[in-house]
């Protein structure tokens, strides 16, 4: 595992100096494997403070001269664009970040204006690192549909990250959900660029990319089959490749808050708050009652947290070990 030993400065940054040990270790983390593999899923739980750890990622790229862009929702814009600017609600604008900022649906786009940027102008291919918000949102794939219009998976894939600059992405979401194992392979496939070639010698794996999550989806469709006694989490656990795990260990960060109060000080961050229970304010009317006992057919959602157990040693941040979310699989059966 490549890990940074020089900051470039970003350790006197004011983003590093406000960050918690556990995500000053995921930065560390994070750097390590973009450089390695091209590409790293944050997937922490909410409330962990994805941003920021982002947003120091960012300036260590940026104190080493390179370009980067923020892919996200037009909704969260205004949260990226705060950090940027000299505001006076601007906790980091002393670090004066240069990203650019620009939305999902941009990627539709040949011209026009998104804020104060040209896309008429604009080098998509010079980017650096491409940091994608709410990433869940290309788990679809390429497709071009009968008229020849790409979609905005395909679009980010030819027009940012094979041509041009080696690009590095860094993909957040605190709801990583996946109907099929094959929607994460299709986020993961951003980072190597659709050539699983890539990451060839890089992977300490038996099989291709490929080949391993298409065994992941076999061995899942035959785990939806089961009886709901047999259908359980350990059992299609079992059932999975010990190469799939290998590559979500390789490319993902995912702590839950009981990870971190469990190996971190949790004085130093303070105590997460407790959850307290659904109250219900008002009395269920007669229409309600009658369509509880109305039979009705409805798909049941099933959530599955697929988590590993840890290596002999102390837990690292680029390991396994209790509490990390390695995949959230919500299927309909």
């Amino acid at each position: 595992m490549i890990c940074p030993t020089n900051l470039l400065g970003s350790s006197k940054s004011q983003v590093w100096n406000k960050l918690y040990s556990f995500q000053k270790d995921a930065v560390l983390a994070i750097i390590s494997k973009l450089e390695r593999y091209n590409g790293c899923i944050l997937a922490d739980s909410v409330g962990l403070g994805k941003t920021f750890t982002a947003l120091a990622v960012i300036k260590y790229y940026e104190n080493r001269n390179m370009r980067v862009l923020v892919l996200c929702p037009k909704k969260l814009s205004d949260n990226w664009q705060t950090y940027r600017e000299n505001y006076l609600n601007n906790p980091l604008a002393g670090d004066q970040l240069r990203y650019d900022v620009l939305y999902h649906t941009d990627l539709n786009r040949t011209k026009g204006y998104s804020g104060k940027i040209d896309l008429s102008k604009l080098n998509w291919a010079s980017y650096d690192l491409v940091v994608i918000d709410e990433y869940h949102n290309f788990r679809n794939g390429g497709d071009v549909d009968g008229e020849g219009r790409e979609n905005r998976y395909t679009r980010l894939m030819n027009k940012v990250i094979r041509p041009g600059v080696r690009t590095r992405v860094l993909m957040l979401s605190a709801t990583p959900v996946n109907n099929r194992f094959y929607d994460l392979r299709n986020q993961l496939e951003l980072a190597y660029k659709g050539d699983s070639s890539e990451w060839q010698g890089k992977m300490d794996t038996v099989h291709s990319v490929e080949e391993v999550f298409r065994r992941a989806q076999k061995a899942f469709n035959e785990w939806s089959k089961l009886d709901n006694g047999e259908r359980t989490t350990d059992r299609l656990m079992k059932m999975l490749d010990f190469d799939f795990f290998q590559i979500l260990d390789a490319v993902t960060i995912a702590r839950s808050r009981r990870h971190i109060g469990t190996y971190y000080n949790i004085n130093e961050i303070g105590k997460f708050p407790t959850r307290m229970p659904p109250v219900t304010k008002c009395k269920p009317t007669p229409a309600y009652w009658r369509m509880q006992s109305t039979p009705f057919w409805m798909p049941r959602r099933t959530t599955i947290w697929i988590a590993c157990s840890p290596p002999a040693g102390p837990p690292l941040y680029w390991g396994r070990s209790p509490g990390w979310r390695i995949l959230n699989l919500s299927v309909f059966l």
